[in-house]
């Protein structure tokens, strides 16, 4: 049995990331999971690799069909996006785990982040 054990909504910068990972860390067992880890959610991953943690890459397509499953449509909205990552994570085998760095040489952290600063997330951890 799944059931959701918490969630939260913070923000891309230092204080949001800090935030986020406090809430994570208070399960020990954890693998954080992240829907294109190569795409749109490089930024959280590879600052999710920085701090030591584990991530797996959710590819876009099998979160938006766990999507149309939970919601019976393809609507987006962030908390059904962290819930419909975290089953397909929980559910699908073989999920790419993602190496300690994302970042092709001359590209740094700092700019993939600020990058992305005005952009919020959402995130969801179940067991």
């Amino acid at each position: 049995m799944q059931c959701v054990l918490g969630q939260g909504r913070f923000g891309t910068d230092h204080d949001g990331h800090q935030a986020m990972l406090a809430a994570g860390r208070k399960h020990t067992d954890r693998t954080w999971a992240v829907e294109g880890c190569n795409g749109i959610g490089r930024h959280v991953a590879q600052r999710l690799l920085a701090d030591g943690e584990t991530v797996v890459d959710v590819p876009a397509k099998l979160s938006a069909r766990a999507r149309v499953f939970a919601t019976g449509q393809g609507r987006k909205t962030d908390q059904v996006d962290a819930h419909s990552i975290a089953v397909v994570a929980l559910r699908t085998p073989g999920l790419r785990p993602q190496a300690t760095s994302l970042l092709a040489p001359g590209e740094n952290a700092a700019h993939e982040c600020a990058t992305h600063a005005g952009k919020r997330f959402s995130c969801r951890v179940q067991r």
